[in-house]
């Protein structure tokens, strides 16, 4: 692999890592405030479950890169 090759998927690995942090950040939302009652904090997490499973799993992806 000459340097030009291997500085373009370089390159594309960065800008990949990038989009899948982005995504999780996206995905999961915004959680409750700190200092918020804990049934709402409770609620986000049991009502939201599916999306911070697929935040999870985006930024475990982005990591691995």
């Amino acid at each position: 692999m000459d340097d030009r090759t291997r500085d373009r998927s370089f390159a594309a690995c960065g800008i990949l890592v990038v989009a899948l942090i982005v995504a999780s950040i996206v995905v999961a939302g915004s959680p409750p405030a700190s200092d918020a009652r804990i049934e709402k904090i409770v609620s986000y997490y049991t009502d939201n479950r599916t999306q911070l499973l697929v935040s999870s799993y985006l930024n475990g992806l982005a990591s691995s890169w």
